[in-house]
């Protein structure tokens, strides 16, 4: 019987879901943990009690490096 890999992801921001979609594509089981309510990390937005939202995370990213500007 062959036991499939399992890997755990610590931090669901861009990198760590980047990791994660790559790694389950390969056929590995991925667990993702986080802190936070929910995915995204510094791309998070925050919601109000009023219903309003407010994007606090990065305002940008530079993909100064060629193998990073093609994922």
């Amino acid at each position: 019987m062959s036991e499939r890999i399992r890997v755990a992801i610590i931090g669901a921001g861009l990198a760590g879901l980047t990791c994660a979609g790559r790694l389950a594509q390969a056929g590995l089981s991925v667990t993702l943990f986080d802190k936070g309510r929910g995915p995204g990390g510094r791309l998070a937005t925050r919601r109000a009690d009023d219903g309003l939202r407010f994007d606090h995370g990065a305002l940008w990213l530079a993909a100064r490096d060629p193998g990073f500007a093609a994922c």
